[in-house]
């Protein structure tokens, strides 16, 4: 399942993976993304949120 998603992440948008992957694969927190990524706190927010939801919808399709 991990391979899937990390194939899935593929296909998001340039910042979401980039997000995406400083959270859940390199451990940072939102305020470090914000600060390293130069956004704020709520964009990186809604940005995870969205980068969860289109891997959640994406892995439904492909793989269920």
């Amino acid at each position: 399942a991990a391979n899937q998603v990390i194939h899935l992440m593929d296909r998001l948008p340039e910042l979401q993976q980039k997000i995406l992957k400083m959270k859940h694969v390199e451990g940072f927190e939102v305020e470090e993304i914000a600060e390293l990524t130069g956004g704020n706190v709520e964009a990186v927010r809604v940005n995870l949120s969205r980068a969860r939801k289109r891997i959640r919808e994406l892995y439904l399709k492909f793989y269920k």
